[in-house]
């Protein structure tokens, strides 16, 4: 069926659709959003990535999915959690080197986004244990 040229509410559009300006038009994609922690990579603990700041331009739409990778850019070893389907993604490496983090979301209509990513390089920081009684 054919979408009527005006409209002043979205009902009147067709499935997937959003009156915009008084006419009828598709959805836009949703815009992914990767926060990065400001914390060097430590060995052995989580970097959290926070993907809540994605959202869709389209009135009433919403992000309903997310899909996180993880990938060496130029480090010996890949990340131990390469892939996520939450709106935060924890990334381990056992490595020192560069890393990229790459986030694409999809709203209800199943409309993706373009990917967001962020960069992750570094010296691989081991932390310090603190321990009286380790020695003995």
């Amino acid at each position: 069926p054919a979408q009527p040229t005006g409209c002043t509410s979205h009902d009147e559009c067709g499935p997937g659709a959003f009156c915009r300006d008084g006419a009828c038009s598709g959805s836009q994609p949703p815009v992914a959003r990767v926060a990065a922690p400001a914390t060097p990579l430590l060995s052995h603990v989580r970097l959290a990535f926070d993907g809540r700041g994605s959202a869709d331009p389209d009135p009433g739409d919403e992000v309903s999915a997310y899909a996180w990778s993880a990938r060496a850019t130029a480090a010996p070893c890949e990340p131990a959690s390469a892939a996520g389907s939450e709106p935060v993604f924890e990334l381990l490496v056992g490595c020192a080197g560069a890393f990229e983090v790459r986030l694409e979301v999809t709203d209800r209509h199943g409309v993706k986004s373009l990917p967001a990513t962020a960069p992750v390089e570094g010296p691989l920081i081991t932390p310090i244990r603190i321990c009286p009684f380790c020695n003995k």
